[in-house]
């Protein structure tokens, strides 16, 4: 298993959008949403543990 970047993809020209779902990512990471979501799917309890080990990067 290799690190590697990903993203959303949105309709182009669609600012109001694309600035609505990284504001949300945002707010999900600030919380620690992000990483109880992450942890239900990817935790140590999963048989594909995945150590969260990286932060996001959010542009909006």
């Amino acid at each position: 298993i290799s690190p590697e970047p990903y993203g959303f993809g949105v309709v182009e020209n669609d600012s109001k959008f694309r600035d609505f779902v990284n504001l949300a990512l945002m707010e999900m990471w600030e919380k620690g949403e992000y990483q109880k979501v992450y942890e239900k799917w990817f935790g140590k309890a999963t048989k594909n543990y995945i150590p969260l080990t990286w932060t996001m990067e959010i542009w909006p």
